[in-house]
């Protein structure tokens, strides 16, 4: 994957992804294989199922920590406490399905 110093890349050394986090249908579509890949290794957790804390999700959107925050309050994204507050990975996905399909605004969220 070609990267160059402006664009954002979320780097996944564990499995040897780098992401570009401009392209969120790239992003879906190999979140789709890595949820395949690793629905047959036994003894884990489909990745769908995976619980993100607030400053992953910080990372995976380019936002702070506070922001992510302001989303769960809003509504926006749905977040579970357990001990501190974590997001479903599929509520990311489709957090970020709505935001490209302009369902949400963060001129609204920053206001």
């Amino acid at each position: 994957m070609k990267n160059d110093s402006s664009t954002p890349v979320i780097k996944l050394p564990t499995i040897g992804l780098n992401i570009d986090v401009s392209n969120l249908d790239e992003i879906i579509e190999k979140m789709e294989k890595i949820n395949l890949l690793s629905s047959k290794i036994t003894n884990v957790v489909p990745i769908d199922d995976y619980l993100l804390k607030q400053s992953e999700v910080a990372v995976i959107l380019g936002i702070n920590v506070v922001t992510v925050g302001k989303l769960i309050k809003r509504g926006y994204l749905k977040g579970l406490k357990l001990g501190s507050l974590k997001i479903r990975k599929k509520e990311l996905d489709r957090f970020m399905i709505d935001v490209e399909k302009n369902k949400v605004s963060f001129e609204d969220i920053y206001s």
